[in-house]
This record gives structure tokens, sequence and C-alpha cells, in this order.
């Protein structure tokens, strides 16, 4: 006898490609140098659209199925595939059921990077830094007659309109909002027999509305565009923050003239350091002779971060004549990197 395992590619929109694939497994474990020679006719029923399918194959088959929007609804539905022997169509060698789901919306997801020496958090993301955005739909349309076009946002409205799944942008204000992109897929040959003038509909109407009303007005307006309808549609979205980078660090002596570059080696000196940027911050260093420099990659790691920019730290030399004092300043989305040269003296 057997038995039978029954998969599908998962979660699928209206009028996308939906896969499924259904193995039988002999209950008695086969040596390779047993072939099987049965054939087996496979009857799938599905629940959504009632349709039923035969395919005819060895211990494995699969089908794909689109469910259109026409004629059926988002929801949860059950495939039920049923194996006979090919030369016994009377009697079912195996049977299972799976559950599916369809969806109205396209599936998929919004992935954001961006190139930064550091970053304390996934969702934290630098100003004036370029962004990589990218949509990524796991829908599977495999009709030649489809284009995409992707609408990108942040939280004060339009980004750009691109054919590509992806977006070059920088954001310039620090903040916390969102990014998505609204994916079209439109019919390349629509019904011309229901061509209408399209609506009225500006992308500049959308700024400074929240992405919901901006979603709520793509469906709106691109989803009933007769001329050019989006036949599926779909936002993706992430919350993240936007952070200014550490930059313009200054470093000065307070425990004695600023100007002052002795220090006792017997004594340790106070210094601040005060940076531009966004907090919490922290601060770490590196002590290196005058004469020689950090291998490249070679840092310190951030201690405690703090709500300030503004950071005084105690320093001591142990090697006579010229240090190089290497100040590495974090916060959320940066490091920066600041030398300075001390001369270590013993009175």
């Amino acid at each position: 006898g057997y038995y039978m395992n029954v998969n599908s590619s998962g979660l699928a929109a209206l009028d996308s490609s939906m896969f499924f694939q259904a193995q039988l497994v002999p209950e008695i474990q086969l040596n390779d140098s047993d072939p099987v020679s049965d054939r087996f006719m496979y009857q799938w029923t599905n629940t959504a659209d009632s349709r039923q399918q035969k395919t005819y194959n060895g211990l494995d088959s699969n089908i794909s199925v689109i469910f259109s929007s026409q004629n059926v609804v988002a929801g949860e539905y059950l495939m039920t595939v049923a194996a006979y022997k090919v030369d016994d169509q009377t009697t079912i060698v195996a049977f299972q059921t799976l559950k599916f789901r369809l969806t109205q919306d396209l599936n998929g997801l919004l992935t954001i990077t961006q190139r930064l020496n550091y970053q304390r958090d996934p969702t934290m993301f630098s100003t004036k830094t370029l962004l990589i955005l990218t949509a990524a739909v796991h829908d599977l349309f495999l009709q030649s007659d489809l284009t995409f076009d992707y609408f990108w946002f942040s939280g004060e409205g339009i980004l750009a309109q691109t054919k590509q799944p992806n977006c070059l942008t920088t954001i310039h204000t620090a903040a916390n909002t969102s990014l998505a992109s609204f994916v079209c897929v439109r019919d390349r040959n629509p019904d011309k027999l229901q061509a209408q003038k399209p609506g009225n509909f500006s992308l500049a109407s959308t700024l400074g509305h929240s992405l919901q009303a901006v979603n709520d007005t793509f469906r709106d307006t691109l989803v009933q565009d007769r001329v050019s309808p989006c036949v599926a549609s779909g936002m993706f979205e992430q919350e993240v923050t936007f952070k200014d980078p550490v930059q313009s660090c200054h470093v000065s002596r307070v425990d004695v003239d600023p100007k002052d570059r002795g220090i006792n080696i017997k004594k340790s000196a106070l210094v601040n350091i005060t940076c531009l940027g966004s907090a919490p911050s922290s601060v770490c260093v590196i002590i290196t002779p005058d004469n020689s420099s950090l291998a490249p990659g070679h840092v310190c790691q951030p201690g405690t971060f703090v709500e300030h920019l503004s950071h005084q730290l105690h320093i001591q030399l142990k090697s006579t004549g010229w240090n190089n004092i290497h100040f590495f300043v974090y916060n959320d989305v940066s490091r920066h990197h600041v030398v300075e040269s001390f001369y270590a003296y013993d009175p």
C-alpha cells in the first residue's frame, strides 16, 4: 500500500498561479534496485471553484492552478487528491486533503538595505545615505500579458514610480516613519470594449496622507481604472526609524589649557568629545604609538549608550612620546573615527 503527502506553494493571491504537489510513499520501503513500474491517475478536487483535474504520473505529480477573482473570493479552501492505479481506476490507492488559502491582496514583503559601518538595530537607518528598497512579490503570475508597476512611499508621501521592483532613495529628516511599496499588476491588453477615460489621479494628491489613506486611494483609482486596471495589487510596508549619523566631532582637554598636548604619564587627562548627530551615543578608545596605525577593521566595541552626544573621558598614556588616541563614537546608525595626538612625558 501507499500513503500520500500533499503540499502547496503557500499563500497565493487570486489570479496568480498556485502549485500543488502530491507524493505517494510506499508503506514498505523499497530498495533502489526495486523500480516502481506502476503509473497512477491523480484526481485533484478543490472547494474554491469545485474544479476537478486529472494527471497521470509515477509516485509524484503536480498541478498549477489559477483561481480567478471573477468566480472565487479570498478565503481558506481544501484541495483533495485521490490516487488510482491507471490499470485499475475503481480502487483508491491513497488520498489526502490539504488546506490552502487565497488572498485578495498580493503576498510579499518590502526589504530595505543600506550600507552602514554600524547599525545597532535592523529597523534603524541613516539619513543622507542611499537606501535600496525592494518589493519582493511572492505570488507567481505566469501570464505573459501582465506587467508590474511599483509605487514607492515614505510616511510623507510619494517617492517614485518604477517598472522595476526596486527604488533608490535618500531620506533627509530624522524621524519615525513608514516606507512602503504599492504594487499594481496590470493587463497589457485590457478589454478595449470596456475602455473609458481614466479618472483624474494625481500622485501629488497623496502627499501628507497616511499610508493607509494612500493605499485606499490607489485601490479606489488604479484598481477601478477601466483603461489599465490593476488586476491584482498589494502594499508592503515597514515601520522604520531614521537617525542622523555621527559627524563633526570635536575633542578638547578640560583639565588644562585645551591646546595643551602634554600628558603626565603618572596621571590621567580629562578629555571631552562632542559630536553632531542623533542620540543615543557611545564612545570607546584605542591608543597606539604615533609611528603605527590601526589595522583595517580594527575598532573597539561600544559600551553603554547615553542620551546625548557629549562624552567626558579619562585618558592615561603608558608609553612616553607621541601617542595617537583613536576615538570611536557610535550611535544607532553609524561609527565615527577621530584621531588626536598627545605627548606622554615622565616628569
